[in-house]
């Protein structure tokens, strides 16, 4: 079988099954061809489920042992073999059926496929909102709630899935703390939320984001060594906390905003984490936010940061997923 060709939307070629093969490597779609190829047609929604892995390719007969037939319009699989029950009678079909959804992601819902497929686009785009959820697919707020919860435990299984340590000798990685929350009467500093710990590597792009319950020196030394390799370069702030740094294998360089946003000896700099702030805050929801939701949040928030590119991020999404809930054998 052939891997997937990217499909984008400003492509002169129609979308058809040569243009998108099955098995899928890195689906590359716009919006625009995700609901021109695929919506109103049920059974290639159920080939892009299967290539990905979110419902089972075939199924078997525990009878007899043979492989059934999927059947579309009854949504399972179903044994067409036939046999006698006893000499001289008329011949039986077996007739076992299994519905293709169960035991998979699909089972925990009511919605069809289709408006789950795309209420799953719509979540992991640049675009959502709950305002365009109810105009695009005629839902209601408890779905889009219910069904909001059940992405982000999906992206919060990626991103544990998917953690891993950053820098290493010769690289450089900028760390800061900070406070995503609200303002008390919306004057003075931010008195309420949660303690984030953030860091960037410059030279490989990769990053990390965590929730701390302080900003202790030894709640961020144990963050510190368990997302960035020894011998890493770091660039931090003056905070007193990262002191200890050097004791425990790291080159530390420390720069004071106060005074200068670039060291004019040493060339120590934090611009980089910086804009990961912006971008993190500018990501995370900031509307009906609540705290023991805020690792979801941040996860989602995390996860666009890692695909910048929409298209290919429903890909993820959905590989993710099959992997949190496979189908059962």
């Amino acid at each position: 079988m052939a891997n997937c060709a990217p499909a984008t939307a400003s492509s002169s070629e129609p979308l058809t099954n040569e243009t998108l093969p099955r098995t899928c490597n890195n689906c590359y779609l716009s919006y625009k061809d995700f609901s021109c190829y695929y919506s109103g047609h049920y059974d290639r929604l159920i080939q892009l489920c299967q290539d990905h892995g979110l419902l089972k390719k075939q199924a078997f007969c525990p009878h007899c042992g043979k492989e059934c037939r999927l059947d579309l319009l009854k949504k399972g699989f179903r044994c067409d073999r036939s046999y006698a029950p006893y000499r001289k009678k008329a011949k039986k079909r077996c007739d076992y059926y299994l519905n293709i959804f169960k035991g998979t992601w699909f089972s925990r819902t009511r919605l069809d496929v289709e408006t789950a497929l795309f209420f799953v686009y719509l979540y992991v785009s640049d675009f959502f909102s709950y305002r365009v959820a109810r105009t695009e697919l005629a839902l209601s707020d408890m779905a889009i709630n219910d069904w909001s919860s059940f992405a982000r435990e999906v992206i919060v299984h990626w991103c544990i899935r998917h953690k891993k340590q950053i820098g290493g000798p010769g690289t450089t990685v900028e760390i800061d703390e900070a406070k995503f929350g609200k303002r008390k009467y919306n004057v003075d500093r931010v008195s309420e939320g949660q303690w984030m710990f953030c860091g960037f590597c410059r030279q490989t792009g990769q990053f990390f984001v965590v929730p701390v319950t302080d900003t202790t020196s030894k709640t961020l030394l144990a963050v510190i060594m368990e997302y960035i390799v020894p011998g890493t370069t770091v660039v931090s702030d003056c905070w007193r906390a990262y002191d200890c740094l050097g004791d425990e294998g790291y080159v530390h360089l420390t720069v004071s905003r106060a005074i200068n946003f670039v060291d004019p000896v040493i060339d120590a700099h934090s611009n980089a984490i910086a804009r990961r702030w912006s971008k993190l805050r500018e990501t995370t929801a900031r509307c009906g936010r609540r705290r023991y939701n805020f690792v979801g949040y941040l996860s989602v928030a995390y996860f666009k940061l890692h695909f910048q590119d929409p298209k290919t991020r429903f890909h993820a999404f959905i590989k993710a997923a099959a992997d949190l809930y496979p189908p059962p054998l």
